[in-house]
């Protein structure tokens, strides 16, 4: 298997070139904002000279405004390319297997390879409808960067969290925070790669977040950081942890009931 990764490395240098540029332009909006409110604040000037500071002091706060939404703009369509790339690689890949597999008459390891991709298409599809962009967009993109783990996602069952009776965004806070904070604690691996699967399911009642980490932790700083988050359950729902050596188990139930 050949893999190019030529595209992906002019788009990043185009990205770190505009990045670059929008820098610059933020640092001499701040230093004529900065010069205007210092000048403005600091001397006596005549009525037209004060009109006109505060005039450049409004051009450059609108500017760093702009050109800081203009940043975060460049950063999504960046991830977006680096997302669409990992996955059409993926499905590539995948492909390349089947068509070597048939190649070579191996029909019956097709089938099982077939089920695979079934799974993987329905958790993909599952993920793709949970209802809050931001949340779906982490978890799409999670393997585009490097990470001290691989993220394994699991949905049980389609659902809409902003059809269910929760706060839809504080779920999807919560559940980027936990993930956040086990890879602030996991250590890098120099052999099999660590591994966090996190379980998304409706009960009767609750919704349930179930993370399974499995690999090289810090522990003490992991116990500090759910200890933390144990004071702040009883806000939101309740929480279960048991932490071992190499593996560490986090279960997050959270009430269902009118918003």
């Amino acid at each position: 298997m050949v893999t190019c990764y030529t595209g992906k490395i002019g788009t990043n240098l185009e990205v770190g070139k505009r990045m670059n540029r929008i820098r610059g332009v933020q640092a001499l909006a701040g230093f004529i904002f900065i010069a205007a409110l210092l000048m403005l604040v600091g001397f006596d000037f005549a009525a037209y000279i004060k009109i006109f500071l505060g005039a450049l002091l409004l051009a450059g706060a609108y500017g760093l405004l702009l050109l800081d939404r203009r940043r975060h703009r460049e950063l999504s369509h960046s991830l977006l390319v680096q997302t669409i790339n990992h996955h059409r690689h993926d499905w590539m890949n995948d492909f390349q297997v089947l068509l070597g597999l048939l190649k070579l008459k191996k029909y019956d390891s097709m089938q099982p390879y077939m089920d695979k991709i079934k799974a993987k298409l329905h958790q993909e599809s599952c993920l793709s409808k949970l209802g809050v962009p931001s949340l779906i967009a982490y978890l799409m993109s999670f393997r585009t960067t490097a990470r001290p783990f691989v993220l394994e996602v699991a949905v049980e069952q389609e659902m809409n969290l902003r059809q269910l009776p929760i706060d839809s965004e504080k779920v999807s806070k919560l559940l980027r925070n936990t993930v956040e904070t086990f890879s602030q604690c996991a250590v890098p691996p120099d052999g099999e790669p660590n591994i966090l699967s996190l379980e998304l399911d409706k009960e009767d009642e609750t919704l349930l977040l179930d993370f399974v980490y499995e690999g090289h932790y810090k522990k003490d700083k992991l116990q500090q950081a759910l200890e933390k988050m144990e004071k702040d359950s009883k806000r939101w729902g309740s929480l279960e942890q048991h932490l071992g050596e190499e593996k560490a188990v986090l279960t997050l139930r959270l009430p269902l009931e009118e918003k």
